[in-house]
C-alpha cells in the first residue's frame, strides 16, 4: 500500500476539472433553454438532470481539495478565461447541434479526469474523480456515444 505522503497531485489539474465541470454546468443550463424542435423536451429534461450531476460532482471535487489543501477556484473570471472552449453560438439550437456541442466537451473532460485519476500515485478512496469519470462516460453513452 502505497503511503499518502507519496501520492502526486497535480493542484493545477484538479483545478482544470473543477473548472470544466462548472463551464458545463454553465453551458448545460444555457443549452437546455435554447433548445427548439423535434425531441428537445426530452433532451432538455436529461440535460437537467446532466447539469445536477455535473453541479455535485463540482461540490464533491471541490471539498475534495479543501482536504487536500487546494483552495478550489470556481470564480467566474477564472471559469470565463476558457470561455472560447465553452463557445455556444446566439439562438436556439436543435437538439443535434446541442448533442455535436456536447460530446467533444464530455469527451475532453473523460480524458482530464482520466489523467488526473491516472497520474496520482496510489489509490485514494476519497477521491471523487473515479465516480466522476464513470458518470460523464455514463452521459455519453446517453447521448449515442461509444
Amino acid at each position: 500500500m502505497t503511503d499518502r505522503s507519496a501520492r502526486v497531485i497535480d493542484p493545477q489539474g484538479l483545478q482544470e476539472v473543477l473548472r470544466d465541470l462548472l463551464r458545463l454546468a454553465v453551458v448545460g443550463d444555457h443549452v437546455r433553454w435554447v433548445l427548439s424542435g423535434e425531441g428537445s423536451s426530452d433532451f432538455a429534461k436529461w440535460l437537467s438532470e446532466a447539469v445536477s450531476q455535473w453541479r455535485d460532482w463540482a461540490e464533491k471535487l471541490a471539498k475534495y481539495m479543501t482536504k487536500l489543501d487546494i483552495a478550489p477556484d470556481g470564480r467566474v473570471k477564472t471559469l470565463a478565461r476558457d470561455a472560447t472552449r465553452q463557445w455556444v453560438p446566439v439562438g436556439w439550437l436543435t437538439t443535434a447541434e446541442a448533442r455535436g456541442l456536447l460530446l467533444p466537451r464530455l469527451d475532453e473532460l473523460i480524458k482530464w479526469t482520466e489523467e488526473q485519476r491516472s497520474t496520482a500515485i496510489g489509490s485514494d478512496d476519497t477521491s471523487p474523480l473515479a465516480e466522476v469519470e464513470s458518470g460523464l462516460r455514463t452521459q455519453m453513452c446517453g447521448l449515442g456515444a461509444r
